[in-house]
Order: C-alpha cells, then structure tokens, then sequence
C-alpha cells in the first residue's frame, strides 16, 4: 500500500521530463531509473519517488485526472507503513516541484471528491494527508488483518533521531577532526517491539552525546598480565552513562538537540571511568532496526512481544 499523487495542468502541454530531472540533480538525493527519480537519503533512511508515463491514460474512467484538467504524466509515491519522517522529508519535496513547474496535485486518498483536486497546494497540508492515511493503513495492518503489532518508537524519538540524522554533516564540518560525531542509530532488545536510539562511545575518544536511550560502549581491556588487550562492548542506559560522565559533559549549543560533549581533556579523565564499570547488557542483548522498520504512532494493540 502506498501514498501516491497525481499532477496536472489546466493548459494542455508537454512534460519535459528532462527539466525535470535536472531539477532533480540540484536536490543531490535522487538516482535517474529511465522514468524515474528515485530518492533515497542515506543519513535519515528516508526513500520515495516520482515517476513519469511518457503515455499517461486518455480514458476519463482510467485516469486519475478530473475533467478539464490534463496529466502531466507525473506522479508521485510514497509507501505506508513507515515512521512519520518520511512525510516531514518528502512532502516540502513534492512542494517544490509543484512550484517549480506551475502544477496542481490530484489526491486519491482525499476524503471526497471535491477535496482530491488541490490548486494551491503545501507542504503542510500534504502532510497532514500522509500522516491521517499513514496511521489509518497502519492500524489496518494491526488490527483488522489480525498481524502482530509492528515495531514501535514514541514519535518524540523518532522525530529527535530525524533532525539528529539532518544536522549530522554540519555537526561533523563544526567539530572537525577533534570531536567525534556518532550516528544516533536504532535498535530494540531482542524479544521487544519497543525502538530506541542509541549511540556509540569508544572509551578515550572526543565525542558528541546525542540524547539517546542506550549507549554502546567500546573500550580495550587487559585481561591478563601476560595477554595484550581485548576489545569488548556492552551496553548503559543513557542515565547511566550520564551519571558516570556527568561532571565531565559539557554543553554544546545547537538548536534543539539537547547536545553535550566530553571534549579532548574529558575524554581522557573519564577513561577510567569507563574502563571500571558494569555494563548492563551485554552487546549481543539488542539488534539494529532499519530506519523505515517501526511506526511511531500510538497503537492499542495487543503485541506478541513484550
């Protein structure tokens, strides 16, 4: 199942395709499959695409398109059943392209008739289509198909991990090569279908502290007197974590992602710290989710998992 959308004109005139496509190549994130730009944006996991038919239907009771108006060809795809980001990231997309070459949006999942031809289209209101209909296929998929309840990540989490994943590049260009800046990944214990973020901390190293749940922590031990050291990693909760660096971390202002740092001479004051503690779990307790594996809506459904 998937979100998809039409664009039409009110003049009748060709597509150039190709204008399209270069448009395309400016936004840096789409791939060019014969008649289809395939966006994928690897930081955020975010993916969608437009496709173009070269021969778009000219039966009024085979197409998409109202009466009056002419089909690009243009359309747009989104698949259901995926975090709320995908929306935030692709429909300022859809809105530019809107823009760009002067066109109207047809809704098929609009509520009526009257509402599907959209003449003044925006982000905004794209969005607020994609999450009600995002959440009603979801809900279809839970409850009324009898599946097990999918993955879930409160939508706070989610949007945080989003931003995160956007600002990343600019975090890395800002701290250069004396702070490391760690991916704000996904991962559920195994046995749970609850998603939460996590972030790697290798002892002795500069790093950002993205706000997360979990932290892997990778540090080298020396296990005997006469072996060399071991790498292991295991696993803190991010209160932990916080608890045993705590005077150590120090602010780093950025917008709203409540970032702090252990900075060159933290880092090496709390190597000690990190060599003598507990981890909760071991590594092997969790594993990765990918970035479109969960939901994160609210969903009154009984799990298998716990």
């Amino acid at each position: 199942m998937s979100f998809d959308l039409f664009f039409c004109r009110e003049k009748e005139e060709p597509t150039d395709f190709s204008a399209v496509c270069v448009w395309a190549e400016h936004l840096d994130l789409f791939k060019r499959n014969t008649n289809q730009l395939w966006y994928e944006n690897s930081e955020t996991g975010v993916y969608f695409s437009f496709d173009y038919d070269a021969q778009p239907a000219k039966d009024p009771d085979e197409s998409q398109i109202p009466a009056g108006f002419f089909d690009t060809g243009l359309s747009f795809n989104l698949n259901f059943n995926r975090p709320s980001y995908f929306g935030y990231e692709a429909m300022p997309i859809v809105e530019h392209l809107v823009t760009q070459f002067h066109l109207f949006v047809v809704n098929p999942q609009a509520d009526s008739e009257e509402q599907m031809l959209i003449r003044e289209v925006s982000a905004q209101s794209l969005l607020e289509s994609w999450l009600d209909h995002n959440r009603r296929a979801i809900v279809t998929m839970s409850k009324d198909l009898g599946y097990i309840s999918p993955l879930q990540m409160p939508l706070t989490q989610s949007i945080y991990r989003w931003n995160y994943a956007k600002a990343k590049k600019g975090l890395e260009r800002r701290c250069g090569n004396d702070i490391f800046v760690p991916n704000v990944s996904l991962v559920r214990r195994v046995g749970s279908n609850q998603v939460a973020p996590a972030f790697v901390y290798t002892d002795g190293v500069p790093s950002l502290v993205p706000i997360s749940d979990w932290v892997f922590i990778v540090r080298d031990r020396k296990q005997h007197f006469w072996s060399g050291k071991k790498t292991e990693v295991g696993v803190l909760s991010s209160t932990e974590f916080r608890n045993l660096t705590g005077e150590y971390l120090k602010d780093f202002d950025h917008d709203q992602l409540g970032l702090r740092v252990l900075d060159p001479a933290s880092a090496r004051e709390v190597s000690s710290l990190i060599q003598s503690c507990e981890f909760m779990f071991p590594r092997d307790e969790f594993e990765g989710v990918a970035p479109d594996g969960f939901v994160d809506i609210d969903l009154e459904v009984k799990s298998a998992l716990n």
